[in-house]
């Protein structure tokens, strides 16, 4: 899940308010000096430009990650997130503080759960960047691994479900999150649901809302991030959830041991290879009959090929999600073919599920 939701959401006010921070008015000013030379026109003041497909915006977001310049792009991203939240009743600050200053042993429950044996690929761990030891997910220099992003990851989901349902306020990511969870009761008959598997977990918010749905099934949920499992281990510490330290490529459980495998929000993190590597283990893994689900941003949305062709904002959301472009352009337009490629039929998809445009589908084994 993001940390830079303004730019995913699509919300308008929030990024323009960002482009002309502080942080952002000198990477501003030469990113529009820079796309100005390849550009047939461009507004500064809404920062509207006329490019071809693969624009050039595209090709300068992915020179530009790669270097220093980025760096005040984040600070300013990641400060307005934690604004933003606050502003919409998600107290941030003070649940981060009240995570951090638990009981817990941070240190010794993050040694508890780390798995020596998983392999960290080189699409997870590192980049040809200036950044090394990390891979740069939503703005964190150390990507997914550090307490920082561990700590602050359910609190970037409440803001995100808060946005795409404002009129709600706090309790709009209950209504995002339940769009998901309609949508799999719509299509799973509950008896049959004995074993979940949660992909991608994160601090455990998928793997308790699956739970919730389906009360009498085991549910699991991994995530490549030991950090992130250790919160999850803390903030569902009462509940029957397993959570594990895993690859999700492979996940070394048993062949046809799952009902469900839910990968909800967690594809466009993947670059196109890993995707297609995690349908086959799901494929592996799911039992005969079993199903894969997934809920995702939908890049058939209207917002989301705006935001294309602005190129500070474009910049931002490609440094802060380093493979969405090959979700967008490899994975979305191609489910049914990449599904079927790993041996699973498309059996629904349903678009529209937010005001700024999620998708869900579901596939299954047969």
């Amino acid at each position: 899940m993001d940390t830079c939701g303004a730019f995913v959401s699509g919300d308008w006010l929030q990024i323009r308010r960002l482009c002309y921070s502080k942080q952002c008015v000198s990477v501003r000013k030469w990113l529009l000096n820079k796309t100005f030379l390849h550009c047939k026109h461009i507004t500064d003041d809404h920062m509207v430009t006329v490019v071809n497909k693969k624009s050039m915006v595209e090709k300068l977001a992915n020179w530009l990650v790669e270097t220093p310049l980025i760096v005040p792009l984040w600070l300013g991203a990641r400060q307005l997130m934690t604004n933003t939240a606050e502003s919409l009743g998600i107290q941030w600050r003070e649940e981060v503080r009240k995570l951090v200053g638990s009981r817990t042993d941070w240190e010794e429950l993050l040694k508890q759960v780390c798995n020596e044996n998983v392999y960290l690929p080189d699409y997870y761990s590192t980049r040809k960047s200036f950044y090394k030891g990390g891979v740069s997910f939503h703005g964190y220099p150390a990507g997914n691994l550090c307490w920082e992003a561990a700590f602050e990851q359910h609190l970037a989901s409440k803001a995100v479900g808060a946005r795409n349902f404002e009129e709600a306020g706090i309790l709009g990511e209950q209504i995002f999150r339940g769009k998901y969870s309609t949508f799999l009761s719509q299509h799973l008959p509950a008896s049959q649901m004995h074993n979940i598997l949660d992909v991608g977990c994160g601090t455990g918010t998928s793997s308790m809302d699956l739970q919730q749905l389906f009360p009498y099934a085991k549910v699991t949920g991994i995530d490549l991030s030991p950090y992130m499992i250790a919160v999850a281990k803390q903030r569902f510490s009462s509940s029957d959830i397993d959570f594990l330290h895993c690859l999700a490529e492979s996940t070394q459980m048993k062949d046809q041991s799952f009902d469900l495998v839910s990968l909800c929000l967690f594809i466009h993190e993947l670059p196109y290879r890993a995707t297609r590597d995690v349908f086959c283990e799901a494929y592996r893994i799911l039992r005969k009959n079993g199903y894969l689900a997934i809920f995702e941003m939908d890049p058939s949305w209207e917002g989301n090929w705006k935001l294309r062709q602005m190129p500070v904002l474009f910049t931002l959301m490609r440094s802060t999600e380093p493979y969405l472009e090959e979700y967008f352009y490899q994975v979305a337009p191609c489910w049914k073919q990449l599904l079927e490629d790993s041996g699973l039929q498309l059996m629904d998809m349903q678009r529209g599920l937010s005001k700024r445009g999620h998708l869900a589908l579901i596939a299954q084994k047969k």
